[in-house]
């Protein structure tokens, strides 16, 4: 397994000895890693391009900090796995409302990368490939799972919303349910059906979607609340 990872961290000290837990961990499990460092997060987000599977980013940055800049990463990048990497644990615990996979503490520790590391490998590993069929009205088409943001019911209609456009389909909810990850979908209502990777957001009862605006029933909050809760720390 290939691993891209963009770091943001402007500490020399920081980033040699994150390096070295991230090397260290690819000797032991098999995983080869390929990264660039980026000093600041202004000029990781004016190069950046959508080809890394986790982004560490320091909170604490000259210029731009690292909340505000994975919230307009989060804009351009869906999928991306942010991990924060920073002594500022009461700001990293925001990492929430861009949907962050995890946060490290400084001083970097290998123990504790470690054990995020391999939360994130069985994410990546659990979205790779995972392909699931789907009739619609031009024929039969092979959807990537990891595409899907989320899926509705209209009358007697689903639809698949994914990033490359509405796919229209026939049946029920609770059959296009038995084919996805339950870790990774969960409804937000009886109509939608949602991939807890693009929640960007929720507040009262909307969650942000993929850049969408969907409504969370009263009786599905609290369970849509812990699915999510749940993705975050891979359970």
């Amino acid at each position: 397994m290939k691993i891209n990872l963009a770091i943001v961290e402007d500490d020399d000290k920081e980033y040699t000895a994150l390096i070295a837990a991230v090397e260290r961990f690819g000797s032991e499990n098999g995983v080869a890693f390929s990264y660039d460092r980026f000093k600041t997060a202004d000029v990781m987000l004016s190069a950046y391009k959508p080809v890394y599977d986790i982004v560490f980013m320091d909170i604490g940055l000259p210029g731009t900090n690292g909340l505000e800049a994975s919230k307009r990463l989060r804009e351009r990048d869906k999928n991306v796995m942010i991990i924060f990497v920073t002594s500022l644990a009461q700001f990293a615990v925001n990492g929430y409302e861009v949907g962050a996979f995890d946060f490290i503490l400084k001083p970097v520790m290998y123990g504790n990368i470690k054990l995020k590391l391999l939360r994130a490998m069985e994410r990546i590993a659990a979205s790779v490939d995972l392909k699931i069929k789907v009739q619609s009205s031009d024929g039969l088409r092979i959807v990537s799972v990891s595409d899907i943001k989320y899926v509705e019911v209209m009358n007697r209609s689903i639809i698949y919303h994914t990033n490359s456009g509405d796919i229209s389909s026939y049946g029920a909810l609770k059959n296009v349910e038995t084919q996805l990850p339950k870790k990774q979908f969960a409804r937000c209502n009886n109509c939608y059906l949602v991939n807890l990777d693009y929640v960007t957001s929720v507040k009262d009862y909307t969650a942000v979607v993929g850049g969408e605006e969907l409504k969370i029933s009263h009786s599905k909050k609290k369970e849509f609340l812990q699915a999510i809760g749940a993705r975050m720390e891979g359970k």
